[in-house]
């Protein structure tokens, strides 16, 4: 009879010990990383004053302040969101965008997608009705999001799903999906839509106006090695294929394509060398082409004669403040004489925006409220102007980036 009135003090005995040693060590552990963290902003503050004393050595200074953001990083696991730590970053990246004649830009995400999600793809609605679009390619999944306008705002509490590996459109069933661009209406492309690449060897296209979505199958896909990116001009559809060296080319034909035999592919000289190239696009006034490499390499092309007008190297020479490392991908915005042209360089955290004669007329950064660089290891970007507005792609992210 006694067992059950002396179980309850003797469980208290035990149990009470235990909970005040983990009060205890829990209080002991915030007190040594307070104290860790006080450390590493001594620390920050040391090799900022470094940096500015080291500013008539540009490249030693630059050492001092990517110390001093190595330690952020560090505080930053330790206690996120300290407002010093924060305060003193936000000082060093100042100063190392004065350094290399950057202009630093506001990012803030505009939709968050699951942890399985991998966002290799964006571009929006122009059209003037709002409407950006993402490909995640971990999943082989396009969706859409209803925005404002202005591309700002996300109207719908969740994204729309518009084509996906399996979908069954027809007598087509969609395999993997590569790329997505937003496609015009024209003389031969009587309605506007979204066009998202099949490696089965067709083109898909969703039409929002009648939330319709069609696929057309893109003849010689059997000869196809892995083909990677998608633009267009003056209608027609060119597909970059890496492995095989080359663009393949497509006329439209009122909803479908053929293929010219005699101009299967976009000619180019040796020079341009595609098996390492990642994407592509076409200036709709003159057709010139841009290609990015994963290697570093960018090249603007005269697909009229095939001959590479310039490259990474004129970018360095026309006031790059340092070399690409591993552009992403590239775009051109704009026509006539407001025409440029955006590369996202994911190796070095940056936009750059270039005339089409290849002088270098920006360089962008971009961080959100918690200080972390958007464009480093970003997937992909989509512009729009006036004002400024840069959609990044980057894990499973998707990024509104302004001035």
């Amino acid at each position: 009879r006694d067992g059950p009135h002396w179980a309850v003090p003797t469980l208290l005995a035990i149990v009470i010990p235990i909970l005040v040693a983990l009060v205890v060590s829990s209080v002991y552990m915030q007190r040594g990383r307070v104290q860790q963290v006080a450390q590493i902003r001594q620390a920050m503050s040391q090799s900022l004053a470094m940096a500015q004393e080291t500013a008539a050595d540009p490249e030693l200074a630059r050492q001092h302040y990517e110390q001093v953001l190595a330690l952020a990083a560090e505080a930053e696991e330790l206690r996120p969101g300290d407002a010093a730590v924060a305060e003193i970053r936000r000082q060093s990246l100042l100063a190392m965008d004065e350094l290399d004649g950057v202009a630093r830009l506001s990012a803030r995400t505009l939709h968050s997608f699951g942890n399985a999600t991998d966002l290799q793809a964006v571009a929006i609605r122009d059209d003037f009705t709002g409407g950006v679009f993402v490909l995640d390619k971990a999943n082989s999944v396009v969706y859409g999001l209803d925005t404002d306008e202005g591309y700002e705002e996300v109207l719908s509490d969740e994204p729309e799903t518009l084509s996906f590996n399996g979908q069954s459109i027809g007598t087509h069933i969609v395999r993997e999906l590569v790329d997505i661009m937003w496609r015009p209406s024209g003389v031969q492309v009587q309605r506007d839509g979204l066009a998202m690449l099949d490696s089965a060897g067709a083109l898909v296209t969703y039409y929002p106006t009648s939330e319709e979505t069609r696929s057309e199958p893109l003849g010689l896909s059997s000869e196809w090695l892995e083909p990677n990116a998608i633009t267009q001009f003056s209608e027609r559809i060119y597909v970059l294929d890496p492995p095989a060296d080359t663009i393949w080319k497509y006329y439209p034909q009122d909803e479908g394509f053929i293929v010219d035999q005699a101009e299967r592919t976009l000619f180019l000289s040796a020079e341009a060398n595609l098996r390492a190239a990642n994407d592509i696009d076409i200036y709709e006034e003159d057709g010139s082409l841009l290609v990015t490499y994963t290697d570093g390499r960018v090249q603007y092309i005269d697909t009229a004669t095939g001959s590479v007008l310039w490259d990474e190297t004129d970018l360095l020479e026309s006031g790059l403040a340092a070399p690409l490392q591993m552009p992403a991908a590239g775009k051109f915005i704009g026509r006539g004489l407001n025409a440029s042209v955006f590369i996202l360089d994911a190796g070095s955290g940056r936009v750059i925006q270039a005339s089409r004669l290849g002088n270098v007329l920006a360089q962008y950064r971009a961080t959100d409220n918690r200080g972390q660089d958007i464009f480093s290891g970003a997937s992909d970007l989509a512009v729009a102007e006036t004002p400024l507005r840069i959609f990044v792609t980057n894990d499973n992210q998707l990024y509104l980036v302004s001035q």
